[in-house]
Order: C-alpha cells, then sequence, then structure tokens
C-alpha cells in the first residue's frame, strides 16, 4: 500500500469511482503506528500515482494510465495495479485490464475494505467479458512462452492469460528442446486451453523405414545363392574338363596344335575349361558383392536416423553365358 492514507483512500475507492471520497476535502486520521509524510516521504512510485489522479481528474486518461504504467514498473502492488486496470478498461484496453486487476486480486490484502475489492472484481468481469483467456500448459517447466511473439512468462504459468479475441499462435522455447507451438481461435468472452509438448532436439530417432533393410538383405541373399551356383558350376565344368584331359593323355592323343597325335575334342576341351575360370571368377566376385549388401543393410539398420527418402524399387537378376556370368541390377537411385 501507498504510505499516504489520502492516497490508500483513493485506492480504495478508485474501482467504484476514481477520486469518489467519503468527505471530499477530509484527511482520514492516522491510525497509531501509520507512517506520515514527516516519517517516510513520498517515493517516486507515490508521486507518479498521485500525478495519475490529478490526470485522471482532468479527463487525461492516457496521461494517467502513462503515470500508473511508470509507477507499476517501479513498484508491483495491489492499488496499483488495480487502478491502473481501471484506467485501461475506461480507454478499452480490455485484456490489459483484465491481467492488472487479475493480479490486484489475487494479491488483494484482506485488511482493505471489501467496497474495493468488490468494485476491482465488477472490473475484471467485464475486461474478461471483451477479451480471450487462454488457460496454457508447458510440459517442461522453465520454458519461454510468448503469444503472437510477446514473453507472457515462463512455465509453469499460473495464471491466465488475456488476448484480444481472434488468431492466437503459442509459442514454447527453451534450449535443448525443440520448439512447440498451437495456433488457437478465441472469441470474445471465450476461454480456451493449450497444452504444449516439448521434444527433446537430441531426443529419440524417428522410426526408419525396414524396406531399404529388406531390399538390401533380399539381394545379398539372392547374391549369396548366385555366387554359390556360379562357383558350383565352375568346379563343375572344371571337372570336366580335367577328365578330359585325362582321357586324351591316356588315349596318347595331344591338345598341341599341328601335332601329329591332335585330339579333335580339344576345341571343346578348351572352351569348358575357359568357362569354368570364367564361372569361377564370376561366383567369387558375386559372392563379394553379397557381403558388401549385407554390410549395407547392416550399416543402415544401425546407422543414426536421418531424414527418410521415398524408396526406390530395385531388381536383381542373375545372368550367365558360355563366357561370362553375374548379377544384373536395375533401378532409380
Amino acid at each position: 500500500m501507498h504510505r499516504l492514507l489520502p492516497i490508500c483512500l483513493i485506492a480504495a475507492t478508485l474501482s467504484v469511482s476514481w477520486m469518489a471520497r467519503a468527505n471530499p476535502g477530509s484527511k482520514p486520521a492516522a491510525g497509531p503506528g501509520a507512517p506520515t509524510a514527516a516519517t517516510k516521504p513520498l517515493d517516486h512510485a507515490d508521486e507518479l500515482f498521485e500525478q495519475a489522479v490529478t490526470a485522471y481528474d482532468a479527463g487525461r486518461f492516457a496521461d494517467a494510465e502513462a503515470k500508473l504504467a511508470q509507477a507499476w514498473a517501479i513498484k508491483r502492488t495491489h492499488d496499483i495495479a488495480g487502478n491502473l486496470g481501471v484506467v485501461e478498461l475506461k480507454l478499452g484496453k480490455y485484456p490489459e485490464a483484465a491481467t492488472h486487476l487479475a493480479w490486484a486480486l489475487q494479491h488483494f490484502p484482506p485488511t482493505e475494505a471489501d467496497q474495493a475489492r468488490q468494485g476491482f472484481q465488477r472490473d475484471a468481469a467485464k475486461a474478461r467479458a471483451q477479451s480471450g483467456t487462454l488457460h496454457i500448459q508447458v510440459s517442461v517447466a522453465g520454458a519461454d512462452v510468448s503469444v503472437n511473439g510477446l514473453s507472457v512468462g515462463t512455465s509453469p504459468l499460473a495464471e491466465d492469460i488475456y488476448i484480444a479475441p481472434g488468431n492466437a499462435n503459442v509459442v514454447a522455447r527453451l534450449d535443448g528442446y525443440m520448439l512447440a507451438q498451437q495456433a488457437v481461435e478465441v472469441a470474445k468472452g471465450e476461454a480456451r486451453d493449450v497444452s504444449l509438448s516439448l521434444v527433446l532436439s537430441g531426443g529419440k530417432p524417428k522410426g526408419r523405414s525396414l524396406v531399404p533393410v529388406v531390399v538390401l538383405g533380399g539381394a545379398a541373399g539372392a547374391a549369396l545363392v548366385t555366387g554359390i551356383v556360379l562357383l558350383v558350376r565352375g568346379a563343375a565344368k572344371r571337372g570336366d574338363a580335367r577328365t578330359g584331359y585325362e582321357a586324351i593323355t591316356n588315349a596318347h592323343h595331344s591338345c598341341v596344335d599341328n601335332a601329329a597325335n591332335y585330339d579333335a575334342s580339344c576345341p571343346a576341351l578348351n572352351d569348358t575349361a575357359l568357362s569354368a575360370g570364367t564361372f569361377h571368377n564370376a561366383g567369387v566376385g558375386v559372392l563379394v558383392g553379397a557381403g558388401a549388401l549385407a554390410a549395407g543393410a547392416a550399416a543402415y539398420f544401425l546407422w543414426p536416423a536421418s531424414t527418410p527418402t521415398k524408396p526406390s524399387a530395385l531388381r536383381i537378376l542373375p545372368t550367365t553365358s558360355t563366357t561370362s556370368a553375374g548379377l544384373l541390377f536395375s533401378g532409380s537411385f
């Protein structure tokens, strides 16, 4: 409360009628131990309060608001907040009036006159009826909360937030967390609940698609089977070639060109031996590719998740000929 008793009287009755005094021109008596101008000089907030009263009496409501706002910045008391809310209501600044009147009622001393409390309550109800009310809850304490770009406090917010009717963008920010926001539309006299959930910026990775793992794993399996088939076929051809050469040797024939005992089956055996080497080399290469594909599948699965991309269609076709063999990969990458 302000130190000067006349000002206390003004503050107590202002919500009913600004400057309405019980006995104009008279000065209430100070009770035992009450501070007086002789023992407690006016501070700057009290001076601003008196100037606001003078401005209000002169009909200069904007000046009265400015003086009370300055006093509020210096010292937060229920009478400054309440009277500031009354002037703001007079000026049609309903959300601001509702905010200051709510603060005044929350901090209203039990020793103050009930008439002043009731006046503040009536004015607060008028201001709320022309404003939108937001009940804001944030999942993490300590976050800076803003509405339409203006900071309204730090979570948890114990008080309601009053705004002009219409659209509102509610944002919560906290270091180490991703920004959380919600757009709401509130009508005149309406109250809306807003819940914001903050998520750690380095939190749990998003679930990744299993399609690439399946594709790479399938390709690795197909390559493994193909490589084994190629090695088996190469070994079979090598065995056929060895058996043929042994038969030629046992028949005392030769595969040396232009030799008198040159065997007519030599060209076919030479082709068989050549294709045996080709199949063997292709089998080894395909098995190496199978290992690479398996390693790729494992790396994708174990590597930290990143932004998912649309999986591409991948086709694997084994191909062989008399001189070559391998896997044909097709698709868009």
